[in-house]
Formats: structure tokens, sequence, C-alpha cells
């Protein structure tokens, strides 16, 4: 999986609800991807077994 997939992949996972909620505690929006623990542990999981191939 290459990088730009990767990211891809953040910004299809990303929730516009929870970036919202995100800038109510300060965080600066711009390359901020709201991804839910569910979400981006499968991803994680995934480029774990492509790393250690």
């Amino acid at each position: 999986m290459k990088y730009d997939e990767i990211i891809w992949k953040l910004d299809s996972l990303s929730n516009p609800e929870d970036v919202e909620g995100m800038v109510r505690f300060g965080i600066n929006p711009k390359k901020t991807y709201a991804v839910r623990n569910l979400s981006s542990g499968k991803l994680l999981k995934k480029l774990g077994k492509i790393m250690n191939s």
C-alpha cells in the first residue's frame, strides 16, 4: 500500500461531524482525519501485515 493510497483511505474513513467536533476543542481541521478507532484499527492491521512481509 502506497502513501497516496493510505491518505485516500484515511480521507474516505473521515467523519466530517467529528472534524467539526475537534474544532470546538481548538484542533486545527487542516490535515485532520477524524477516523474512529474501529476503522483505523482495521487499516493499521492491514498496514502491519504489509510492512512485516
